[in-house]
């Protein structure tokens, strides 16, 4: 998992700048999601995509949370209209992943300290600190009345085909030819 997943989504943290560790989880969920090959929905297009939305990325100039909240724009665009067909029906059931990333940024959550509140399917989880150490993961915890933030997302309903979600901005489509990474190949 780290190294399919983990190291590529940091070192494309380190390639645009981005230092906060709400950055990194954004990156990590995308390619996760999305991988990062040639695929015209691959995290390498997104990030193309939202440097040429942003007129740039964090280490030119470019506000770190101004970039990852086009960075979530373009997502959700990509997830509501997938170039690839065969992702059509079930991306857009996915959205909530992007919300709730959405809520930790707008929430000015960047260095995720916990406890945090999501809900990204309509169920709220609590992220707490694990008891496990400082580089143990942080614990899913049943939430209680009192001891914990109210979360500041919605209980969004699954979308139906007849409910997606329309994009808000208008957002470049996919490039043509998928720019190089100008790494080794």
């Amino acid at each position: 998992m780290n190294d399919r997943y983990f190291y590529p989504a940091k070192a494309s943290a380190r390639d645009l700048g981005i230092a906060s560790p709400l950055g990194l989880a954004i990156l990590y969920d995308s390619i996760i999601q999305h991988g990062d090959g040639a695929d015209p929905d691959s995290l390498s297009v997104l990030i193309a995509r939202t440097n040429s939305i942003a007129a740039g990325r964090p280490g030119q100039g470019v506000q770190e949370r101004t970039w990852l909240a086009a960075f979530l724009d373009v997502r959700m665009d990509v997830l509501t209209r997938p170039a690839n067909p065969a992702r059509r029906e079930s991306w857009p059931y996915t959205i909530g992943r992007v919300r709730a990333l959405d809520e930790l940024l707008a929430g000015r959550h960047d260095q995720l300290t916990p406890p945090l509140a999501v809900n990204p399917f309509g169920t709220v989880h609590i992220l707490e600190p694990s008891s496990g150490g400082d580089d143990a993961p942080p614990q899913a915890v049943a939430p209680t009345a009192t001891a914990y933030p109210t979360p500041t997302a919605t209980a969004y309903p699954m979308p139906t085909p007849t409910s997606m979600p329309t994009p808000t901005s208008t957002i470049p489509s996919a490039p043509a030819v998928i720019p190089s990474s100008g790494g080794e190949g």
